[in-house]
């Protein structure tokens, strides 16, 4: 109204504005409280304002699982299948298995989950365990090397937990790391194998 030069009310507001304000401060100089009563009104007025703004949270569901194996895990394991087979030819068996199931080719972890899907089976977590038995280059069965990581799934969020690399992190449903951080992920992964190697072969020479 003020831009239209209509300024009654902008001044009346002004007016009225300036009298709490000195009413405010003349309570105060007195000792009496200067807490406004409508002051926890507001603030949650405010607090359903923001909240209203927010993303609602996805609970969990077999098919919001399902739908983040399609679309991440199983990419996920795909992309790691192709960076570990380099590996591959320096051990006597390699292998991968999720939670306490068996040991089977990397590229079955892949059918296995996608019949999880099928049977809608939901699942509290998920252990993807990788293992690399009996070095080649230095000897049959020299020595082995195992790594895993492991996605805990909750109401509304679930966690990504891997000891080596070392990597942490908690989501809500529908979300996941981005794509540098899946490639770093990744390298990461691979490199711990390649450490654990060479750690191997320098004690070897070593003794």
């Amino acid at each position: 109204q003020a831009d239209a030069c209509e300024l009654e009310a902008i001044t009346a507001f002004i007016a009225q504005s300036v009298l709490d304000s000195e009413s405010l401060y003349l309570r105060g100089a007195r000792g009496g409280s200067i807490e406004d009563a409508d002051d926890v009104d507001k603030a949650v007025a405010l607090l359903k304002q923001e909240l209203r703004a927010a993303p609602v949270l996805v609970e969990f569901t077999p098919e919001i699982q399902a739908e983040h194996f399609r679309a991440h895990l199983i990419p996920l394991l795909q992309r790691l299948d192709i960076k570990l087979k380099q590996f591959d030819e320096l051990f006597a068996e390699v292998g991968a298995g999720l939670g306490n199931g068996k040991v089977r080719p990397r590229h079955e972890l892949v059918s296995t989950i996608s019949d999880w899907i099928a049977r809608k089976t939901a699942l509290h977590s998920v252990t993807v365990a990788y293992s690399w038995n009996g070095f080649l280059r230095d000897g049959p069965n020299d020595f082995s090397h195992h790594l895993s990581f492991q996605i805990t799934y909750d109401r509304r969020k679930f966690l990504f937990h891997c000891g080596s690399p070392s990597m942490t992190k908690q989501f809500v449903y529908g979300t996941w790391f981005s794509e540098d951080d899946v490639a770093k992920f990744i390298g990461e992964f691979a490199k711990s194998v390649l450490t654990a190697i060479e750690r191997n072969l320098t004690r070897r020479i070593a003794s």
